[in-house]
């Protein structure tokens, strides 16, 4: 009788290793997502907000026509960077103006996307 409670026992121990494993497993993520929430201005503002009771909603977008001009302008701004940069045979700096053109150009299409 006592093997086979010895086998009972390891039983159980490899159970509470397994459910001490998976609590350690569960804590990491808790504290993984938690750096990432904290470390990330938008996640942080939502979770400061839900924090004082505030709900946001975050599939729905602003329909601002001030936000619309703004991205506009930087379209517009970046442009003529690279018309600047690419005169003066400037390339790195052209190719600059056209990274931010595309970021610029995808916000505004999304933008237009939601209106």
């Amino acid at each position: 009788m006592a093997p086979l409670l010895d086998l009972v026992k390891r039983g159980q121990l490899r159970s509470d290793r397994r459910k001490e494993k998976e609590y350690v497993a569960e804590q990491s993520a808790r504290v993984i997502d938690a750096y990432r929430t904290l470390s990330t201005p938008l996640l942080r503002a939502i979770y400061l907000m839900q924090l004082e009771g505030a709900h946001v909603d975050e599939e729905q977008t602003v329909s601002d026509p001030e936000l619309l001009a703004e991205v506009k302008g930087s379209l517009d701004h970046w442009s003529k960077s690279f018309e600047n940069a690419f005169k003066k045979r400037k390339f790195e700096e052209a190719i600059t103006s056209i990274q931010r053109m595309t970021y610029y150009s995808r916000i505004n299409e999304e933008i237009m996307r939601k209106l």
